[in-house]
């Protein structure tokens, strides 16, 4: 299994099916960063998105979301706005 040093921690989708696909109300997995998450939506696995947006332009970096063959539509569910000016975004697909 392709697995960080530290427990919990999954480098690759496809090395992790079989944990992936288990289907419990007591399984929650939190994927960060665009390499890994790009795996996860391809294959269809995110349930809900979870975006907190900064007022800083960086002008460099990785693409926050893969280049994908279809479009994966979006229904906004919850906003809140911090005092620091930055804005939570959740999200699930339509």
């Amino acid at each position: 299994m392709s697995r960080d040093s530290t427990p919990g921690i999954l480098r690759s989708a496809a090395a992790n099916a079989a944990i992936l696909s288990v289907d419990t109300p007591l399984f929650k997995l939190s994927v960060g960063g665009p390499t890994l998450a790009a795996q996860f939506i391809r294959r269809g696995l995110i349930d809900e998105y979870r975006v907190v947006v900064h007022p800083v332009i960086l002008g460099a970096g990785l693409p926050f979301f893969p280049a994908l063959e279809t479009p994966v539509g979006l229904r906004l569910t919850e906003t809140r706005q911090f005092a620091s000016g930055a804005m939570y975004l959740g999200y699930v697909p339509a």
